[in-house]
């Protein structure tokens, strides 16, 4: 009869210890989930970083050819500038060299009308 209450005791505390695994065993299912979610999460993170970082570096080559289209068209106009400088200077001139053409012409046309009106 002593043995009896022991060994009730013992099968509840057995019972209790059975529960207690149980909750803990439940507690870890859901903490593995949560861990298999939160790798799953981290994959589709690292997915999409590696997606952005791609982007990115597609981006800077963008940046980095459209700078150089930049400098090259830069380039052409202060070239065409340049030329069209030139070619106004060289139109300038002409245009003095002719009107000293004209004068002269005209001082000619003159000193002949003038012979003309002696002779």
């Amino acid at each position: 009869r002593r043995f009896e209450p022991q060994s009730k005791d013992l099968e509840e505390q057995k019972l209790e210890t059975k529960s207690e695994l149980d909750k803990f065993k439940t507690q870890l299912h859901k903490q593995e989930r949560c861990a298999a979610e939160d790798n799953r999460t981290i994959d589709q993170l690292k997915g999409k970083l590696g997606d952005v970082e791609h982007d990115r570096g597609k981006s800077q080559n963008e940046l980095n050819n459209l700078r150089k289209q930049i400098k090259v068209v830069e380039n052409q106009k202060r070239d065409t500038e340049e030329k069209l400088r030139g070619a106004v200077e060289k139109l300038h001139r002409e245009e003095r060299q002719a009107e000293k053409r004209a004068r002269a012409l005209e001082q000619m046309l003159e000193e002949a009308g003038k012979r003309e009106g002696r002779g």
